[in-house]
């Protein structure tokens, strides 16, 4: 199984599944791995590559799974990434987002919300939201919450 970890920062979410072909996309890479991140520890099992979520550089269909954990709202432009996960993801795929719903902020350029995410991914059958999560911060006021949208369904 080939899997695509959009936005996954220096400890991809995506090393959690054993017998994959994982392949993470940041556009920090290059500078994670000039500040000593030690990518050296996933070099038998991650290929990393710096780049945007809005322009994925892989071929269509690709992908059997595409994952994405809290980084959606930091892409500059949703519509252009829905389209290219569609681009890269084989039909059929599997498809599951984490988002943050917040305000906007300088370095968060993205207020999302159920309508918005439903609208934008409305080409991948059977993605649904399966789950909301209010933050819960014990020295501050929390601010929105967590979404996890998925077309698979065991979880």
């Amino acid at each position: 199984m080939k899997i695509l970890d959009l936005g996954s920062g220096p400890y991809p979410s995506a090393v959690t599944f054993d017998d994959c072909e994982i392949y993470c996309l940041d556009p920090l890479v290059n500078w994670f791995k000039k500040i000593g991140y030690p990518y050296h520890l996933y070099e038998n099992r991650v290929n990393f590559i710096g780049g945007y979520a809005e322009t994925i550089p892989f071929k269509n269909n690709t992908f059997d799974a595409i994952i994405s954990v809290n980084a959606i709202d930091h892409f500059d432009d949703l519509i252009s990434t829905s389209k290219e996960i569609q681009r890269v993801l084989r039909n059929n795929g599997i498809l599951v987002l984490h988002i943050h719903y917040h305000n906007k902020t300088i370095l968060e350029s993205l207020e999302l919300d159920d309508n918005i995410i439903k609208n934008s991914f409305s080409w991948c059958e059977g993605f649904n939201c399966v789950l909301h999560e209010k933050e819960d911060y014990k020295s501050g006021i929390a601010d929105g919450y967590y979404a996890l949208w998925s077309n698979f369904h065991a979880l």
